[in-house]
């Protein structure tokens, strides 16, 4: 996936700046989970986003830059199935995100591809139990 090469690339060629970027956006993220809905999708895309900056392939992010308007309608959709409502999911895809943050600190290229991909695939499995619980009722 091409996320998972994303986090191990900006693990490897990350500055100072991408950090700060990064890190302002989980303070986001991390100042929104008081609130009713938690955080949304903007700060979701918006980290997502600035890992694709972090690896400073000029490639790389043109193509995130072009999907970005279907990942939003994606995240969006996933949020109305109850993703991003549930205080429990919430604060967990927080501690995922937050887990990808430090191995790319920490310039751990395997660390930042294993939280990816552990992202993606819990991601995934709430998204299926979500439409399985869609089709139950």
């Amino acid at each position: 996936m091409i996320e998972v090469g994303s986090a191990s690339s900006a693990a490897k060629h990350r500055t100072d700046s991408d950090l700060v970027a990064l890190q302002q956006i989980l303070d986001s993220m991390k100042q929104s989970l008081n609130e009713e809905h938690g955080f949304g999708e903007q700060d979701d895309l918006a980290f997502h986003t600035a890992i694709s900056k972090a690896t400073h392939n000029p490639l790389l992010v043109t193509f995130l830059q072009q999907v970005s308007e279907l990942m939003l309608e994606t995240i969006r959709e996933t949020r109305k199935l109850y993703l991003y409502t549930k205080r429990e999911t919430m604060n967990a895809l927080y501690e995922e995100h937050l887990a990808i943050f430090e191995a790319i600190k920490r310039q751990n290229t395997l660390a930042a591809q294993q939280a990816m991909q552990l992202h993606l695939n819990n991601v995934e499995q709430l998204l299926l139990t979500a439409f399985t619980d869609e089709e139950i009722l």
